[in-house]
């Protein structure tokens, strides 16, 4: 999807909370052992010992407002993320979070995609941008926090650890100033028969929870469910295919070349999972600055969106005018790539 008008990132902040641990602490407690260790390692997660997922995005919300250079009552649309239980039953999770940083005149809403809600929710705020006339300022924020007896963050997966984590994405169609990211493409694909690997073969429940927790998404169900679609073989083939399509549809769209991206950021997850699914990509831009910040944070959910590119703006990744693309996944399946392209004066 190719945005024709001009939709600015004009502040990404990203708020990791105070605790910590690592994949060495893990080993001692007996949660996993070495071998896991040395593929799921992060140098560091994020612990939310006391702190509520809406919170952490209001940390995140209130911090990117303010290096955006806005007033929370200038968003006119906000979108809220998340995968896991955020504190509360049947409530919106949106309207608090916009009421707590002060956005009373926003419309606020939730998409809720896994991992990839992040990424479609910035899709779908800039497609407002560019179609509302009413809608100039728009916020994108998620955050979750994973705890038993729920999740196991250190086993909930195979390829990668839940940090605890959030983000949010300011995102503007007036004209700003300083450094910022246009949003050029956004492009998906996706596989609606993977779904079942989130849930293996089990029965619907009556309630949160009760096929039984912690959620584990590498159990015998989920294996038994993994063959039914090809195993993990052909997981790995499609799941190329599908990065690849978004990959290459991203930059056409864009109408750029692909030597002409400076930066590509690969997905929160360990290198085991990156290394084969995205081998096209890394075997072909060997030479350009290929990066993934995994190890300083583990997998954030869809909060990853929007730290992914505070990491860009904070540090200023791209050089102005060069383009960078940001790659993602989540469960469903569904693959994106985002392309983006900095600006400064």
């Amino acid at each position: 999807m190719l945005f024709d008008n001009e939709v600015w990132v004009t502040g990404a902040s990203a708020w990791i909370p105070p605790g910590r641990d690592t994949a060495e602490a893990a080993v001692a407690r007996g949660q996993i052992d070495t071998e896991s260790a040395g593929w799921k390692a992060t140098d560091l997660l994020g612990i939310a010992a006391d702190v509520s997922g809406p919170e952490m995005a209001i940390q995140a919300s209130k911090s990117c407002l303010a290096s955006a250079g806005r007033a929370a009552s200038d968003i006119d649309f906000l979108i809220y993320s998340w995968i896991y239980y955020q504190g509360h039953d049947l409530w919106s999770v949106a309207h608090y979070v916009a009421n707590e940083i002060g956005a009373v005149n926003c419309l606020p809403m939730t998409i809720h995609q896994g991992c990839e809600g992040g990424v479609l929710a910035l899709q779908d705020a800039a497609l407002r941008l560019n179609a509302d006339p009413t809608v100039h300022t728009a916020m994108v924020t998620a955050a979750d926090r994973f705890v038993l007896p729920g999740v196991d963050r250190w086993n909930n997966q195979e390829v990668y650890v839940l940090g605890d984590g959030g983000s949010a994405i300011v995102l503007s169609n007036e004209p700003t100033r300083g450094y910022r990211l246009r949003i050029v493409s956004v492009c998906t694909q996706a596989v609606t028969a993977f779904n079942i690997f989130t849930r293996g073969d089990r029965a619907f429940a009556d309630v949160p929870m009760g096929n039984g927790s912690p959620t584990q998404l590498a159990d015998s169900d989920w294996n038994m469910a993994f063959e039914s679609v090809g195993g993990r073989p052909e997981f790995i083939k499609i799941s190329q295919q599908k990065v690849r399509a978004a990959f290459d549809q991203a930059i056409e769209e864009a109408g750029i070349a692909p030597e002409e991206l400076e930066l590509i950021v690969l997905p929160r997850w360990s290198a085991r999972a990156t290394d084969r699914i995205y081998e096209s990509i890394l075997e072909e831009f060997a030479t350009k600055e290929i990066v993934s910040f995994y190890s300083e944070t583990g997998h954030l959910g869809p909060a990853d969106c929007g730290a992914d590119l505070a990491r860009i703006m904070d540090d200023q990744l791209l050089t102005a005018a060069r383009f960078g693309a940001l790659l993602g996944v989540g469960g469903g399946f569904t693959w994106t790539c985002t392309i983006v392209q900095a600006c400064a004066d």
